[in-house]
C-alpha cells in the first residue's frame, strides 16, 4: 500500500463516518449535501505533500574543536552511532560563533533542521 492509497482509504473512512450521521428527509437538501460535501469534498482538502529544504552544510564537530569553538570533550559527545563526527548545518555553526562572542541570537528554521543543537552545543562548552 502506498501513502496515496492510505490517504484514499482514510478519506473514504472519513466520508463514510460523515455520511453515517447526516440524515435529511428533504431530497433537495440531501442532493445538495451529496454534491457539496461528499463529491466536492468540502470537509477534507487534498493531501499536502511538502519536501524539506536543503540546509547549508557547515563544519563537523571535530573541525569546530580543532578551531577551539567547542571543546574536544563536546566533540566526543556529539557523534553519529558509528562514531563519526556530527556534521553541522551552517546555521548551527553560526549560532555557536555568536554564542562564543556573547551575542544574543534567534534561530528560525524548519522542523528537523537542528535548532536544538544551536543551544545545546554552546551550553555544553560553558566552563
Amino acid at each position: 500500500m502506498t501513502i496515496f492509497d492510505l490517504h484514499q482509504r482514510v478519506m473514504d473512512d472519513y466520508r463514510h463516518f460523515v455520511r453515517s450521521f447526516i440524515h435529511v428527509r428533504d431530497e433537495r437538501i440531501e442532493d445538495f449535501i451529496e454534491q457539496c460535501v461528499m463529491q466536492q469534498a468540502h470537509l477534507w482538502p487534498d493531501f499536502l505533500l511538502q519536501l524539506s529544504p536543503s540546509y547549508g552544510h557547515g563544519p563537523t564537530v571535530d573541525e569546530l574543536a580543532q578551531r577551539g569553538d567547542i571543546t574536544d570533550q563536546t566533540a566526543s559527545i556529539f557523534r553519529l552511532p558509528d562514531g563519526k563526527p556530527y556534521h553541522l548545518y551552517q546555521h548551527q555553526a553560526e549560532a555557536i560563533t555568536l554564542a562564543r562572542q556573547g551575542r544574543s541570537f534567534v534561530v528560525t528554521s524548519g522542523t528537523g533542521s537542528g535548532k536544538s543543537l544551536c543551544y545545546f552545543l554552546p551550553i555544553s562548552c560553558i566552563p
